[in-house]
């Protein structure tokens, strides 16, 4: 989840958090995904503002894509997590 102040996405396909402030979630934690494109020609990244970028039947017709990655923590592995972060914001 990108939730970083004036982070400009310009077009960049990942976007990787350093190590201590990946977002942890406990188990059983469910993400949803809201994707727009801006197709305005105020969009200094759309080429054509006239080309048609309704639904489509594959991501890329849309003109959207969500690509996120994780690694699982077992319980004990999770509360040494949070424990560790805790400690170092203190």
């Amino acid at each position: 989840m990108v939730n970083c102040a004036n982070f400009d996405f310009n077009w960049h396909i990942v976007y990787n958090y350093e190590d201590d402030a990946q977002p942890i979630y406990p188990a059983g934690t469910k993400l949803h995904v809201i994707s727009y494109h801006d197709n305005t020609e105020s969009h200094r990244g759309n080429m054509d503002s006239a080309n048609w970028t309704g639904g489509g039947s594959r991501t890329i017709d849309e003109m959207a894509f969500g690509w996120i990655s994780w690694y699982d923590l077992n319980e004990d592995e999770y509360e040494t997590e949070l424990e560790s972060r805790a400690n170092n914001n203190n």
